[in-house]
């Protein structure tokens, strides 16, 4: 299926490692240019830009920015330049939103809670400006975040998930390139779950 997203230009925070960098990779598929955010040396966000250059006919820049620093921000856009187009906006949220936590994170689950009722808030906002904003609600996925849990206690985790594996990376960023598409475009203030059946509405 043609997406229609060859030649549009998408920003990815945190784009360097884990879900971001996936992201990343699944865009530049779809000939989409890329501008993506880092903040530590150790992410290696050369490497990445050499490694999408290489594979795939897009335009990709790295911009080293600290989303809580107003500055920072602005200079984000403006190395981005895509102001005044429309488009679509995905937020990362948890199954931990909907179910709470269970590992003593509650401050984590309130977050990301908040994140989807600010999502609906700003879909209704700017529906009319032809911008749809959408979560994808996650649950336990391979990344450098968690893998050490995971190894540590295994069953732990995967017991609490209904198709008993933990999700990779990459099969959630196909959902979320297949949500920011024009495919999609009637699609705002929604948040799909991909948990592996964790969270089950």
């Amino acid at each position: 299926m043609d997406l229609n997203l060859k030649n549009r230009t998408a920003i990815i925070t945190g784009g360097a490692t884990g879900l971001g960098k996936a992201f990343v990779h699944a865009l530049a598929r779809e000939g989409v240019n890329i501008c993506f955010t880092w903040m530590s040396e150790e992410e290696n966000p050369q490497q990445l830009v050499e490694s999408i250059r290489a594979r795939y006919p897009v335009s990709i820049i790295a911009v080293k920015t600290d989303l809580a620093d107003e500055q920072s921000r602005e200079n984000l856009m403006a190395s981005c330049i895509t102001s005044g187009r429309k488009g679509s906006i995905l937020n990362i949220t948890s199954q931990a939103a909907f179910h709470g936590s269970t590992t003593g994170h509650a401050h984590y689950a309130a977050s990301k809670a908040g994140l989807v009722a600010f999502s609906i808030s700003l879909a209704r906002e700017v529906a009319r400006q032809n911008i749809n904003v959408n979560n994808i609600a996650v649950g336990i996925m391979d990344t450098a975040m968690i893998r050490k849990n995971l190894e540590r206690d295994p069953d732990y985790y995967v017991s609490r998930i209904p198709v008993g594996r933990v999700s990779q990376p990459e099969e959630i960023a196909d959902i979320g390139v297949f949500m920011v598409s024009p495919k999609a475009s009637y699609m705002t203030g929604a948040t799909l779950d991909v948990t592996g059946g964790m969270l089950m509405r």
